[in-house]
């Protein structure tokens, strides 16, 4: 059993005896689950697919857009003008 399995269990609100069912394939996965995994910033097509989708995002960047969504809208135009000095946008398509 991974020594974050019950973490993970708790998070979820279930058991480590069920999630260790899940993930050894021993019970199926049902849509509430599904959703309460994804709440949790888990890429969902990774887990009924093992094939990460084109748009997942790693953890660091996952957690910088979450931090973004809180900010207050002038917060965010701070941010972004920020940014923009910075990491200059190149693209031609802007």
């Amino acid at each position: 059993m991974h020594p974050h399995q019950g973490n993970f269990a708790a998070k979820l609100g279930i058991s480590q005896g069920r999630q260790s069912l899940y993930e050894r394939g021993e019970r199926d996965l049902k849509a509430d689950y599904l959703h309460e995994v994804a709440k949790l910033g888990i890429d969902i097509g990774y887990v009924v697919t093992g094939e990460r989708s084109a748009d997942s995002l790693d953890n660091e960047t996952s957690a910088i857009v979450s931090t973004v969504r809180r900010l207050a809208d002038d917060q965010r135009r701070s941010l972004l003008t920020f940014l923009a000095t910075i990491a200059p946008n190149t693209s031609d398509t802007d």
